[in-house]
């Protein structure tokens, strides 16, 4: 129960943080002629936005074949002689064992969405798109969108990371 709590907690300094952030990016970049200077494959930014890629795709992994849902399972059997004999025990199953792949699209929209931010490599929005990205992706734990939401969190605040290190670049 304490890495739920924990990662409840990363959601939502993530989402808060992202809107702030996404705010002061926005008014930089239509107030102050805000630049961002190119994504470079070495760069900080750039590492902390791979890892949130990579931090996305771990928890899709982990919800699709993890043990996600679990309980108690028994079974109870009575002979013709009169013998009856009883089977418990605690069960536990995958979010893809449980649902079927119908759950694929759903498991991979995060992964998706920590993927945009490679689409604004040069341009003054990346810092808002970022912040934006780490918002959507902290919300699905922050308000339940869905109940699996909690397990993007590290990715949303690596995205929050990625956010602060681009809007700290700029034009003099």
């Amino acid at each position: 129960m304490q890495l739920l709590s924990v990662l409840a907690v990363l959601a939502v300094v993530a989402a808060v943080g992202g809107t702030l952030l996404a705010m002061a990016a926005v008014a930089r970049a239509t107030l102050w002629h805000f630049r961002s200077v190119p994504l470079h494959g070495g760069s900080a930014e750039s590492w902390a936005l791979r890892a949130s890629v990579v931090a996305a795709v771990l928890g899709a992994l982990w919800l699709a074949v993890g043990p996600f849902y679990s309980g108690f399972a028994g079974s109870a059997t009575l002979s013709l002689a009169g013998t009856t004999s009883l089977a418990a025990g605690p069960r536990s199953s995958s979010l893809l064992a449980g649902n079927g792949p119908a759950v694929i699209p759903w498991l991979a929209l995060p992964v998706l969405v920590a993927l945009v931010p490679f689409g604004f490599r040069a341009r003054a929005t990346r810092p808002v798109a970022q912040s934006l990205c780490a918002v959507v992706l902290a919300a699905q734990g922050v308000i339940g969108i869905s109940g699996y939401g909690l397990f993007f969190a590290p990715s949303a605040v690596l995205m929050l990371v990625a956010a602060l290190l681009a809007s700290r670049h700029h034009a003099a």
